[in-house]
């Protein structure tokens, strides 16, 4: 026998099967307007179009977005939800409570009543102020200038400015007629370009590729301007003269040719490597037969063709004369200089330098006419290459916020990767700015802002970053809960029923937006209902609509983004008995005392076994997953997790807002943007609740305070780290503390790169919070490194924790001296070597292996011992219980 629901009973008649609701697949998304000019709250809009040949009810139908804000139609928020056929419903923010991105891109979904997608708009960038995100009668969107609420959309296109192209820099001599061509720009429009040439000595030009000539020698900065009638852009170039020495030397010399780099100390052999490179810089053909080169000494080289390929020199061309064919010996020290000889021994150019001349580095000559130590370029131009690499800024802040409330700035994540230190610089897009690695801001004025990051190190190098923040009507915070219910009157449930809020922040706090729902109805703020600090509200059945089931029912608290702050879940409720939070934890208990606007005074009821009472999470009150963190990693983003692991690196040492936490050879990360963590201890095993997210690629939990963090049981088997061979460092390894081994191939800043054996380098990244020395190494040096596999963008890199993660192998039978403060200790592989041999001796390394896992946790300790000591930590009472 076959039961199933239906939508009526028949009692004494034959079931009846009820139809099931067909809705029309005729509403469209038709137009969105995420960015109005001005205020967004006030005319932001999703507009709905009817494309059927009928007239259709939208009650009911629901509007999402990318951060799962939801949107019931409800008739009572509109002057009508009949669309007729062809028309239109046009849903202003004020109204659905959904905030579009002016950054970064959003998604608008359309769900029918049954709740199944009938239409989605998504667009991806920055979103220009005014400009709509519209349907085309094709199907596809595109953005247009002419906003068309109620109306059928108009395409428009904004002007896009010029881009201009002066072209390359150039050299010349005096009275050298120079072609200009600006014929590379272009405007994207297709609009018709005006050109205004500045040559920079005073002179100009209004066509397209004008000709010019200097009459003195100098660097000139010529700017070309063009205009399109709505924009203009422009492009500059350099334009080096020189003086033309025709004239000047004895006979019939050319004065355009010049020393234009040359590489006194290259890498490896000198006598290889070692160049003198000539340039033509006039526009004559040169034959340098019989020309000199020479030194600070009494050697000297006259120039000819059984030496090198040619003798001869086009315009602009390079000629590059080896230490092999010319003898000449430039000095690595002390200084020296190159010489240039005309055929009748009169000095045509000199190149000097005063210093040390630094390995693998030329000594070159830019256009600027400014002498610098770069990397060679033989045969090409030259260019200025600064090894100074700059910052990597990052910043961590809250995307919304309202009027008036505090936002703290964060910095901390930043770095440099040659360990310069670093100077910070906030622009909060308000007029307003601060300096420093973390900073408090509040907005006076509602709107969208973009704040601007910049680092800047002791070299001058700089570098920005920037992240959108929201100031809106709606109040974001987090320390709100439910604190107590009445579900159960004595008589009427109507009367008496009611749900109580608690503000724990230490200000005042605005409700308007928020929800409350029992996920059968929602009551929503609608008005300024505020809140004082460390305050109650009451919310009565007859004010919110809300009833609360007698047998068992679940209530929850949104916030304006849709994110649900604290919830409970209770059964069997008996009369006039409230359910309540214990001492603002997130036990509750069944108490005869109920306490409206009040303090909850707590008189425990004793139920029958089949009552239980609730809990929640302080994270989010929904009920968390339960699960590992290898299967939490698979999971969506934004779900709630609760996982467990061993601590293996306490928070403050890899960054002031996370910690690392490992089970079963899988890690992750674990996450608080307010740095709210407990104390804890490398080792200790934890439980964590909290959202599964993601940042530069790398799964992280996200926790709302300390908490979410639960501090357990020591376990007897703690993980040791896994030794990585050859296997390539990779998404499957993010999280996990490793042991690599390898050579010494670079070192970059903080950065060292490892040759382990697998499909490519390892990079090693030491943080400046660590207080790791990173010690002194050589080209190909041994080194041993335990460390988190952390992901930044498309890269995998392990981060050490301590000063003894690196340690410098030694191999055995040979001893070497190190006032370094790191460990030596035998190389893996040698170590395997000798437990391969062991094993081949001796069948009792059965017994051993098995002593070994006994064993672990005492192993354990003893290295969480050392780690602590050598970091200078001293034991807490707690940890030393545990580790008993």
């Amino acid at each position: 026998l076959d039961f199933q629901e239906y939508a009526e009973p028949t009692p004494g008649n034959a079931n009846q099967s009820a139809s099931p609701q067909n809705y029309s697949d005729d509403i469209i998304i038709n137009e969105l307007l995420p960015n109005p000019e001005g205020t967004d709250s006030d005319g932001e809009f999703i507009e709905l179009k009817n494309i059927g040949s009928q007239a259709e009810d939208l009650a009911d139908w629901i509007i999402s977005d990318s951060s799962e804000t939801n949107y019931v139609i409800n008739p009572a928020d509109l002057d009508s939800t009949l669309v007729q056929a062809g028309g239109f419903l046009v849903i202003d923010r004020s109204v659905s409570g959904i905030t579009l991105n002016n950054s970064g891109g959003d998604q608008v979904e359309l769900y029918q009543p049954d709740e199944v997608l009938l239409a989605e708009a998504a667009y991806s960038g920055a979103v220009p102020e005014g400009e709509s995100y519209a349907r085309t009668l094709e199907g596809e969107f595109n953005w247009t200038t002419t906003s068309t609420p109620n109306e059928e959309n108009i395409f428009t296109l904004a002007n896009q400015p010029p881009v201009a192209d002066a072209g390359s820099n150039i050299e010349a001599v005096v009275g050298e007629t120079i072609q200009f061509d600006g014929s590379d720009s272009y405007d994207p429009d297709d609009d018709s370009l005006e050109y205004r040439w500045n040559f920079g000595d005073g002179a100009a030009a209004s066509e397209l590729a004008p000709e010019h000539g200097y009459a003195a020698a100098g660097n000139y900065v010529v700017t070309l301007t063009v205009d399109d009638g709505l924009a203009d852009s422009s492009s500059s170039i350099t334009v080096v003269i020189h003086e033309n020495s025709n004239s000047l030397p004895p006979g019939e010399y050319s004065g355009s040719i010049i020393i234009n780099e040359i590489l006194p100390n290259p890498e490896g052999s000198d006598s290889e490597g070692e160049f003198i490179e000539l340039k033509n810089i006039g526009g004559e053909t040169v034959d340098l037969t019989g020309w000199g080169l020479g030194d600070s000494s009494a050697a000297r080289y006259s120039i000819n063709g059984d030496d090198i390929p040619s003798t001869i020199i086009n315009p602009n061309e390079l000629l590059v004369i080896y230490r092999e064919a010319s003898g000449i010996a430039l000095n690595n020290s002390g200084g020296d200089q190159a010489v240039l000889y005309y055929p009748d021994e009169q000095e045509a150019f000199l190149a000097e330098y005063s210093e040390s001349a630094p390995e693998g580095k030329s000594y070159g000559l830019l256009s600027s006419g400014e002498w610098v130590w770069t990397d060679p370029t033989p045969g090409t131009e030259n260019i200025l290459v600064d090894n100074n690499q700059p910052p990597l800024v990052k910043m961590d802040l809250v995307s919304e916020t309202k009027v008036g409330i505090e936002v703290t700035f964060d910095a901390s994540d930043s770095s440099d990767p040659d360990n310069d230190s670093l100077e910070y610089f906030w622009d909060f897009g308000d007029g307003n700015s601060a300096e420093g690695i973390e900073t408090q801001h509040a907005y006076s004025e509602l709107g969208t802002y973009s704040v601007v990051l910049k680092a800047v190190d002791s070299n001058n190098a700089a570098s920005e970053t920037s992240a959108v923040i929201v100031v809106s009507d709606y109040d974001y915070a987090e320390k709100i809960l439910l604190n107590e219910l009445m579900p159960n009157v004595a008589g009427s449930d109507n009367e008496g029923e009611w749900i109580e809020i608690v503000n724990l922040e230490e200000r005042e706090v605005d409700l308007m937006g928020w929800q409350i729902t029992d996920l059968k109805d929602y009551y929503l703020f609608t008005e300024d209902t505020v809140v004082a600090a460390q305050e109650y509200l009451l919310v009565s059945r007859t004010d919110s609509g809300l009833t609360l089931n007698n047998a068992k029912d679940t209530v929850y608290l949104i916030n304006p983004r849709g994110e649900i702050i604290s919830g409970v879940a209770y059964e069997k409720s008996p009369e006039d008995i409230s359910f309540a939070r214990q001492d603002f934890s997130d036990n509750w208990v069944w108490t005869d005392i109920p306490t409206p606007g009040s303090k909850n005074e707590i008189s425990e009821v004793e139920l029958e076994e089949s009552d239980s009472n609730g809990s929640e999470s302080a994270t989010t009150n929904k009920k968390a997953m339960v699960t590992n963190i290898l299967d939490a990693k698979k999971l969506e983003k934004g779900d709630l997790i609760q996982v467990e692991g061993w601590v293996i690196v306490e928070p403050g040492i890899l960054g002031s807002q996370k910690f690392y936490l490992i089970q079963d050879q899988s890690g992750i990360q674990i996450y608080s943007s307010k740095k709210d963590f407990p104390e804890l201890n490398l080792g200790d095993y934890i439980q964590v609740t909290g959202k599964l997210s993601e940042a530069s690629g790398e799964k992280k939990v996200n926790i709302s305070s300390a908490e979410d963090i639960v501090i357990m049981e020591p376990q007897e088997i703690v993980p040791e780290p896994m030794v990585i061979t050859s296997e390539e460092i990779d998404e499957s390894l993010e999280g996990v503390l490793v042991t690599i081994e390898g050579n010494l191939v670079d070192k970059k800043g903080t950065n060292l790169y490892l040759d382990y054996g697998g499909p490519k380098e390892a990079k090693i990244a030491i943080k400046s919070t660590t207080g790791i020395k990173k010690p002194e190494l050589e080209d190909g040096q041994l080194v041993r490194v335990t460390g988190i596999v952390s992901q930044s963008g498309d890269e995998y890199q392990i981060l050490p924790r301590y000063q003894s993660d690196i340690v410098l192998p030694q191999v055995q039978g040979v001893s070497e001296e190190s006032e370094q403060q790191v460990t030596t200790v035998p190389p893996i592989s040698e170590s395997r070597q000798f437990w391969q041999y062991a094993i081949v001796l001796s069948a009792g390394i059965i017994i051993v292996s098995a002593g070994l896992l006994v064993k672990k946790y005492r192993l354990w300790e003893r290295w969480r011992k050392k780690i602590t000591k050598s970091n200078g930590i001293t034991s807490s009472p707690r940890s030393k219980r545990d580790s008993s």
